[in-house]
């Protein structure tokens, strides 16, 4: 009889403990699922705030390329030429900045009288894939002895401090006798070298 108790009282325990944990995890389930909601609900907002911060980051950087030109400073650029380009990059602009000018006013009108080698605007496409019209490079003497002694077709680096002195708004370029006169659809910068070097 006692045993039977004790058995009863056994079974009754073991049966409470169960219930206990079953209400216990029917009260931790919507906790569990609440929290998976949230995360739910936060993983695309995180995702947001870390984009919206990469593009804020991004743009500064984007629109810093180039900005290096200003009135006045100097800076330097490495640019590659070949002999050909004496003669085959050319530009129009109809005004001349002190002394430099392109060496046509319009396409089919050059500047009369013509420029000097050390008075001619050429375009050139720097190392870091910039344009920018140089003043006299081919009457630079680092340029002068290295093109006197190089091979024909030969192509070389020319290091440069340059001086940019201003936007020349309308310009067109060409960089080749053969090819058609480019228009880069926003100014380009008329910088003056200050000293050259060819490594």
């Amino acid at each position: 009889m006692e045993g039977r108790l004790t058995l009863k009282v056994a079974g009754g325990s073991a049966g409470s403990s169960r219930r206990a944990r079953c209400s216990q995890a029917s009260q931790s389930a919507p906790v569990r699922l609440a929290l998976y909601s949230t995360k739910a609900r936060l993983a695309p907002r995180l995702e947001w705030y870390l984009l919206a911060g990469t593009f804020a980051l991004a743009v500064p950087l984007w629109m810093a390329r180039g900005t290096a030109a200003r009135t006045g400073t100097e800076y330097d650029i490495g640019v590659t030429l070949v002999a050909a380009d004496r003669t085959g990059l050319a530009c129009v602009l109809p005004w001349s900045y002190e002394r430099y000018r392109c060496a046509f006013q319009a396409e089919q009108v050059a500047f009369q009288p013509p420029p000097t080698e050390a008075e001619r605007l050429q375009p050139f496409v720097t190392l870091d894939r910039e344009v920018y019209l140089l003043a006299g490079l081919f009457a630079d003497p680092a340029v002068v002895a290295h093109v006197a002694r190089a091979s024909t077709g030969e192509r070389f680096v020319t290091n440069c401090r340059v001086r940019f002195v201003r936007r020349a708004d309308g310009v067109k370029l060409r960089f080749s006798e053969s090819d058609p006169w480019h228009d880069p659809r926003e100014p380009v910068w008329l910088a003056i070298p200050v000293k050259c070097s060819v490594p």
